[in-house]
């Protein structure tokens, strides 16, 4: 068996006859899929195992923990192939031969290196039920196409070797969430991420639900809390993942409640020791900023994801960045974000 894909369940039942569809298409390549449910309460095993029977490619259905890194993990005990590919279940393609291409992309890039430690993830497009063009999907289209530290999720499709997985793997389990990025950091370290030019597509379901922005509010916040070390606080906080299926309007002021409750509670020094470190991730990520003006410059023109010039963002890595890289722009931005932050908690609360 050339490769396995892996895919967790959870109350996914409405998204498993498109996925084994967009499956069923694939063709020039061997492969077999692995689905792990974590306790789905709506049918969606019983609509798996029912699918699986009745599949043209070899299908196991099988059991694990609820948690993604845990269902994945389990799934790659069940798998046989040589290569392993990670996807979620609603993730769909749109050509027939987007396995094989993507598989041979790999295998050649494998083979120019000269060693296996290597992964691809797919060039991302969003589905949306609005034919209305979004400048927020299309910069995070285009975000999805870079090889920098942060831009690379679950949602692209981990494709890879057994034998590098067993190097970095296997999926962390500790937070039941973020598994996706440990491995994208693991990637990075001990080897180099691929984008394979095949496009995968993905649901835009939660951010229709909870809203855009108050997602990506609430990303940066977990993106910050798991840079700076302060998983602590990821522990304890809330509700930050909800199953897609059952998310609703997602209510951001709770979170910061919570956390500005934990802070509080903390010392002087850890306090500023926090917001230091907040200040210095916003500065590493101050690069999005001017990739934004360059992405929304190539929206207006009307060019593909990924496409378009990147002047302004080689400008910032060569000059700009280099001015606010250091202690004082740490403060700056530390107190910025502060400051942002105590505003965002008065404004909720005087809704």
């Amino acid at each position: 068996m050339t490769l396995s894909v892996v895919i967790p369940i959870l109350n996914e039942v409405d998204q498993l006859s498109q996925l084994f569809a967009t499956l069923a298409d694939q063709t020039g390549i061997a492969f077999e899929v692995i689905l792990i449910d974590g306790g789905s309460t709506d049918g969606s095993l019983e609509r798996a195992e029912e699918l699986a029977g009745r599949a043209s490619f070899p299908c196991r259905v099988g059991s694990g923990q609820r948690g993604r890194g845990r269902q994945l993990n389990e799934g790659v005990k069940l798998s046989v192939g040589e290569s392993l590919l990670f996807l979620h279940a609603d993730s769909q393609f749109v050509d027939g031969m987007a396995l094989a291409n993507a598989l041979n992309y790999l295998n050649k890039a494998i083979l120019s290196a000269g060693h296996s430690r290597i992964a691809g993830h797919f060039s991302l497009r969003f589905q949306r039920e609005s034919s209305k063009p979004s400048l927020g999907f299309y910069f995070l289209e285009c975000k999805a196409r870079l090889d920098r530290p942060g831009c690379i999720h679950g949602d692209q499709g981990y494709l890879l070797r057994r034998s590098f997985f067993d190097q970095i793997g296997p999926f962390d389990v500790v937070l039941g969430f973020l598994e996706d990025n440990r491995l994208a950091q693991a990637v990075r370290q001990a080897g180099c991420w691929l984008l394979l030019p095949v496009i995968l597509q993905t649901s835009s379901r939660r951010f229709a639900r909870e809203g855009f922005r108050q997602r990506q509010v609430l990303n940066a916040l977990i993106m910050n809390l798991e840079a700076i070390g302060r998983t602590d606080l990821l522990r304890l906080l809330p509700g930050i993942f909800r199953q897609k299926s059952r998310t609703q309007e997602l209510q951001s002021l709770p979170f910061f409640q919570n956390l500005d409750g934990r802070l509080s509670r903390q010392s002087q020094t850890e306090r500023q020791l926090f917001w230091y470190r907040t200040g210095r991730y916003l500065v590493a990520n101050a690069w999005q900023l001017a990739f934004w003006w360059d992405v929304r410059r190539a929206f207006l023109r009307g060019l593909e994801p990924g496409a378009g010039r990147r002047s302004l963002l080689n400008v910032f890595d060569r000059c700009l960045f280099r001015l606010i890289d250091h202690s004082v722009g740490y403060w700056f931005a530390g107190l910025f974000i502060r400051g942002w932050f105590r505003r965002q908690l008065a404004a909720g609360c005087r809704r």
